[in-house]
């Protein structure tokens, strides 16, 4: 299942990297690829340096791994480049995800061959690991990070077992060499202890850091969304309400016209000519009567009514178009109870779920309604389908006014935001669980008690 797009504020979770734009992850790449030049460009000279001084004693094989790096870097910078060649196909976030993982993992076997060739257990810049588990943490999901984690322990625990026990030689540090650490085992384990700890340490401190970051983020964006819709919805309201009262008195002329008109002609090419328009006529009819519905600001009329007879009369009004659908439209009551609601309202928008699920089902399946308890504050009703399922960057956008992946004409994209505007007039929410290739769940939670005017 994809993840829930919800209607109102609440516990978000931490969003999966794939979830986020692409264009965050590419950016984050070309901060590794200049990061990574200020470090052969500082290496490099140090490295000389350190030889001509005489502290090093492998410093052509050092040199050499630098460089190497650098021309990895330049091969990187170019692959980075080329990546949104085509603006009509950006990148895919788990490609570049994976460029960095990739990446990193490069870097992390150079490192570890720049400590082994600078002294291994003598080399201090054996911490320098914790720079790379922290940029794992960063751009990396935890489970990738910590991957990496384990590749850096694997990497520095071969060189510095390999020169314990002697399958490795060891290239000598001339500084504060007092001698052999390499072949003391206390001394080895303490420093393989050490690094390792300060490795999954920074990955666990980091990694937590970003979460909070990711999640204030989603709730952040979550938050933007929410307003620019309702933003939209304000627009809307302004001239939705004048034009579509002066649209509807000269269409409803136009209907009464048609309807007269056809019941005079006899001929059956014009007779259905006349259907066409009546069709076409009642099409914006109800385009404009949804409009008003969106736009309205009047009470609620809330009554006690038994929530379970309440969602059978809608199913029983959704049905004309059910048995014009190939789907099977299945109730399951839930003894769900009494709930204070307005009645029409609350009926309208299960209405409109269920359209939208037909819609779905074009193709054929099952939709299920369904009612339960919920808790005691609130009634839950939900509709499931088989269809297709919406795809992830569809799945935030349902809600939006006008917004719909059906055919020019065949929708208005009305019929989930009148339905979300209902609901939290009563003080509920809606939210959405699909995801390409198993179906849709729409869940309506109710208050038993709604708040007029709701949110």
């Amino acid at each position: 299942m994809g993840s829930p797009a919800s209607t109102s504020p609440r516990a978000l979770p931490i969003p999966r990297q794939e979830d986020l734009p692409w264009e965050h992850l590419y950016e984050r790449i070309g901060w590794l690829i200049r990061l990574r030049t200020i470090a052969v460009a500082v290496a490099l000279p140090l490295l000389a340096a350190a030889g001509f001084a005489g502290v090093l004693t492998a410093v052509p094989e050092l040199l050499a791994l630098a460089a190497g790096l650098g021309l990895f870097n330049v091969h990187c910078w170019h692959r980075w480049r080329s990546a949104i060649s085509d603006p009509a196909r950006p990148p895919d976030t788990r490609q570049l995800e994976e460029s960095i993982f990739r990446q990193l993992l490069v870097d992390l076997v150079v490192l570890t061959l720049l400590i082994y060739f600078g002294g291994s257990v003598q080399n201090p810049f054996a911490y320098f690991y914790a720079f790379h588990m922290a940029i794992g943490a960063m751009l990396l999901p935890r489970r990738s990070a910590f991957v990496l984690g384990a590749v850096a322990a694997s990497c520095y625990g071969a060189i510095v077992l390999g020169e314990l026990v002697g399958v490795l030689p060891h290239h000598l540090v001339r500084v504060g060499a007092v001698g052999t650490p390499w072949r003391m085992p206390s001394f080895v384990l303490w420093r393989f202890v050490a690094v390792t700890v300060t490795n999954f340490g920074t990955l666990y401190f980091v990694s937590s850091v970003a979460d909070r970051y990711r999640r204030a983020e989603a709730l952040r964006h979550e938050h933007d969304r929410v307003a620019l819709s309702r933003e939209r919805l304000v627009r809307i309201g302004e001239v939705a309400a004048g034009v579509a009262h002066a649209v509807r008195n000269p269409l409803h002329g136009l209907l009464n016209g048609v309807e007269i008109l056809a019941a005079r002609v006899g001929d059956g090419t014009t007779a259905e000519t006349l259907a066409l328009m009546k069709e076409a006529l009642q099409r914006i009819d109800q385009v404009t009567r949804r409009l008003l519905v969106l736009t309205r600001d009047a009470p609620l009329a809330v009554a006690p009514v038994d929530l379970d007879a309440l969602v059978q009369d809608a199913i029983a009004l959704a049905s004309p178009r059910a048995r014009g659908s190939t789907a099977r439209v299945d109730f399951v009551a839930g003894g769900s109870g009494t709930v204070e609601v307005d009645a029409l309202r609350v009926s309208e928008a299960i209405v409109n779920v269920i359209d939208n699920a037909l819609d779905a089902c074009k193709a054929g399946g099952t939709i299920i309604v369904r009612t339960s308890r919920g808790s005691d504050a609130d009634a839950a009703i939900e509709v499931a389908d088989t269809g297709p399922g919406i795809p992830l960057e569809d799945l935030e956008r349902v809600f939006d006014p006008f917004f719909t992946t059906k055919a020019v004409g065949e929708g208005s994209g009305l019929g989930l935001a009148i339905a979300r505007r209902t609901v939290e007039e009563h003080g509920g929410r809606v939210t959405i669980d699909s995801a390409p290739g198993t179906g849709t769940r729409v869940h309506l939670s109710i208050p038993r008690r709604a708040a007029q005017g709701g949110s």
